[in-house]
């Protein structure tokens, strides 16, 4: 504010002065003849008191431009402590989202049983008052994993929207073990994302913690399992695809630039 102040203020300070200055300058040149300055003196005193009416009507408006700013500011403030008040439950809910989806893809279902396929309505709207009131960086990475998860749950739909294949063949399985993998690979860096931001929740700051999310993604991917403990990567080929994704995540939501590839 004190800056803003300060830009708004110094352009009009200068133009006084030098108005100022050259009346001065001006009067000792015309040697302060009595005779000019009676003169010249009401319509000089009228163009004073005119610059400085319209002084103090700058400094009104710039007053007033302030104080709805900083009225703005603290309502800002106010809705975003709202909103991260709530924040770490909308979060778990999210991580408990990507969860079931891991365990429907590694149990090979093609629905959510016993979990919670989709965020509801209220932790969506909390993220997203987060993202309207937060700072940049905030914004950017809670948008970001927005923005995922409408990606994972589209496919998801359109899945639900498919006929299964009828008649199985060597090259179908292997095909769909494929779409599994890359379908993991999504879910579990979009579940690591989401871990990461438990710690903006509890102390507002915003950090790169790129390296937690890579280890988290690792550990969903290569201990993933089925309901009766088999781990996907006992299957050579399941663990050949996870195993790449881990070492390169570029197809995966821990690419920052997944949306401009």
């Amino acid at each position: 504010m004190l800056k803003s102040r300060w830009i708004l203020n110094f352009p009009l300070g200068l133009f006084l002065g030098a108005v100022t200055a050259f009346s001065v300058a001006w009067f000792v040149d015309a040697e302060f003849k009595s005779e000019l300055l009676g003169r010249l003196a009401p319509s000089v005193l009228s163009a004073l008191t005119t610059l400085v009416a319209a002084a103090i009507a700058v400094t009104g408006v710039v007053r007033n431009i302030e104080n709805q700013n900083n009225l703005a500011e603290q309502t800002r403030q106010r809705k975003l402590a709202a909103a991260r008040a709530v924040l770490p439950l909308s979060l778990s809910e999210f991580y408990k989202v990507c969860d079931s989806h891991l365990t429907r893809l590694a149990n090979d279902e093609r629905t959510v049983i016993g979990g919670q396929a989709e965020l509801s309505a209220t932790s969506q709207e909390t993220l997203k008052l987060v993202i309207e009131n937060a700072d940049h960086v905030t914004q950017k990475s809670l948008g970001f994993l927005l923005m995922c998860y409408q990606v994972v749950v589209a496919r998801y739909h359109d899945e639900q929207a498919s006929d299964p294949e009828a008649i199985e063949t060597e090259a179908s399985i292997k095909l769909a073990k494929y779409s599994r993998a890359s379908a993991l690979g999504l879910w579990a860096s979009l579940k690591a994302l989401v871990a990461v931001q438990f710690e903006y929740a509890r102390k507002g700051e915003e950090r790169d913690r790129a390296d937690m999310a890579a280890r988290t993604f690792e550990f969903e991917l290569i201990h993933c399992k089925r309901r009766d403990g088999w781990l996907l990567t006992n299957d050579a080929l399941f663990k050949e695809l996870l195993e790449a994704k881990v070492a390169d995540p570029s197809r995966t939501f821990l690419n920052p630039n997944y949306f401009y590839r």
